[in-house]
């Protein structure tokens, strides 16, 4: 649970609209997605396997992630959903061993939802002590009025296809993330993007690598294959237009939007979820009809660029749109952050050609990417509380200018 300290804190060394939080919060477990079951191989030269067990280095590319998670302090217990027989396999050779016994390996249910409820029904929550959610049974509601505390579960979902992310990045996306969000999706902004392209000495954020940037505010964005949040106080509904948007993502492609055929399966998908909502249907409606509105600014910045961005794209509007479609159950937040390496993932052949070519030089150099994150807050805050023990214990509110002056003493910004 959380602690009774709840300050939002602010640091200039922090990077252009990221929050800082110091929310002591209970411990965070992860879900690395490195199924097999309804996915495609990667196919260059003599190299033909699915992403996750692609080897570079001496290496599968889950391996990699793994040991990320392992690294990170803030995660309490790491879960691998994939192929158990092909994993355990590659650990055998590499002779793995976790003495911490923080991990543990979940067999591949076969779709991304699936398996995300899967692990966190019949593994997260039983090894918290909490029942067995069997959630094709059980509502959700039922299940919390028996189970309280569990509302406040938190996970991070990683991708086995992510070689580049490390401890750190995951310890960083965490303490940038806001934690009274039922859900965290997180972003890249392009200053750190660039960074990391100077250092590999080669162009990164390209169409053809399915990295490319949009325009978002004043900066240029991607999703770095983070995400983070509550799974209990996301309603069942969203669950399921998750997973029938991700079955049905081809049909949102370029190529698929020219069928006339798939927008009537499209439409078919958003009515169902819309009817489902009962009273809140007005709701629902309104936050699609947001959503198609910012959908339509969001194509006029691609094509005027950052400037127009910046006068008429806002992360609120957005994160509002989606609350709304969820039938203002679920609140979402977009993190905005520094964390940048995670964003480069094995998608595609492309990447791959260019991350195994002369010798796989460049997967060398990305992989010794510099990171230059700030002190967590949290020792920040702990610092300040060191040095002002009844700072907390006054019922009393405290001015500004004995916040500023106690802060400045810290060495921290309020």
């Amino acid at each position: 649970m959380f602690r009774k300290i709840k300050i939002r804190l602010y640091s200039s060394d922090c990077g252009k609209g990221v929050e800082r939080w110091s929310v002591m919060e209970m411990d965070i477990d992860a879900i690395i997605l490195a199924g097999t079951k309804g996915t495609s191989k990667l196919k260059l030269d003599d190299t033909e396997d699915y992403k996750p067990f692609i080897e570079i280095c001496g290496k599968t590319i889950v391996e990699y992630v793994i040991d990320a998670a392992l690294e990170c302090p803030d995660l309490r217990r790491i879960y691998v959903v994939t192929d158990l027989a092909r994993l355990n396999h590659t650990f055998i050779e590499r002779g793995f061993r976790d003495d911490s016994r923080r991990l543990k390996i979940v067999p591949d249910e076969g779709s991304i939802m699936g398996n995300l409820r899967e692990t966190i029904s019949c593994h997260v929550l039983p090894d918290l002590g909490f029942e067995t959610f069997h959630h094709e049974t059980d509502s959700t509601e039922a299940y919390l009025r028996r189970n309280r505390g569990a509302q406040d579960l938190r996970t991070v979902v990683l991708y086995g296809d992510s070689p580049f992310m490390t401890g750190a990045d995951i310890s960083r996306f965490i303490e940038t993330s806001n934690p009274y969000a039922d859900y965290v999706v997180g972003f890249s902004r392009e200053e750190e993007l660039m960074e990391i392209e100077k250092q590999a000495g080669e162009i990164l954020c390209a169409p053809e690598l399915k990295t490319a940037l949009f325009p978002f505010g004043d900066t240029a964005i991607r999703a770095n294959n983070l995400v983070m949040g509550k799974p209990l106080r996301v309603p069942d509904e969203v669950w399921n237009l998750a997973q029938a948007v991700y079955d049905n993502r081809n049909l949102l492609t370029k190529k698929g939007k020219k069928n006339k055929r798939n927008w009537g399966k499209i439409y078919e998908i958003f009515k169902e979820y819309t009817l489902s909502h009962g009273t809140k249907k007005p709701t629902v409606l309104w936050g699609f009809f947001l959503g198609a509105a910012l959908y339509r600014t969001f194509q006029k910045a691609l094509k005027r660029g950052k400037e127009w961005a910046a006068q008429n794209m806002s992360q609120e509007e957005y994160e509002l749109a989606a609350y709304h479609i969820t039938g203002n159950k679920c609140y979402g937040s977009m993190n905005i952050c520094d964390v940048a390496m995670p964003t480069f993932d094995v998608d595609n052949e492309e990447m791959l050609r260019r991350l195994l070519a002369r010798d796989a030089e460049l997967f060398r150099k990305m992989r010794a990417v510099k990171r230059e994150y700030p002190e967590n807050p949290e020792k920040e805050l702990d610092k300040l509380v060191e040095e002002h023990p009844t700072l907390f214990d006054r019922p009393e509110p405290i001015d500004d200018a004995e916040w500023k002056d106690m802060a400045q003493k810290a060495g921290i910004e309020r």
